[in-house]
């Protein structure tokens, strides 16, 4: 906010979370922003390779990758001269940075408040789809009859 904004009696425009890291992407070099998606991009594809059941980390490197390359696509020209339709690419790629980051942020969540794993009185699942009682260890709980 600079002197002038505040003597003329108009409101600044806020930052957005958008425009926020476009000025941190800007700031880094062509080279750390290609290195970083890089290795950003191999790092998600090498846990999804190796355990796909960590696919919400796997997304959140992701984000981290589509990240740097927003900060590439920001690097282009501006200014009058660039065409409107040049903005695509950018917005396309912070679309999809955005899908990831929501996708893993909300893998994460289910996992940590749900998970897989059986509850002391829970139902574990059979490969056909069919349930039972079970303990913590998944073993089957024994079947409790009342009383003749």
């Amino acid at each position: 906010m600079t002197p002038g904004t505040m003597t003329r009696g108009r409101e600044p425009h806020a930052p957005t979370v958008y425009t926020v890291l476009a000025a941190s992407a800007r700031s880094h070099s062509r080279r750390y922003l290609a290195g970083e998606a890089l290795l950003a991009g191999m790092a998600a594809a090498l846990v999804l390779a190796w355990q796909p059941r960590w696919w919400p980390a796997a997304c959140l490197a992701l984000t981290v990758g589509l990240y740097a390359g927003w900060g590439l696509l920001a690097r282009g020209p501006l200014g009058h001269g660039r065409a409107r339709w040049s903005r695509l690419p950018s917005v396309v790629v912070a679309g999809l940075a955005t899908a990831a980051a929501l996708a893993g942020l909300g893998g994460l969540a289910v996992k940590a408040f749900w998970g897989t794993a059986p509850g002391p009185y829970g139902m574990c699942h059979q490969p056909d789809g069919t349930s039972y009682a079970c303990d913590a260890e998944g073993n089957r709980r024994p079947v409790s009859r009342p009383p003749d």
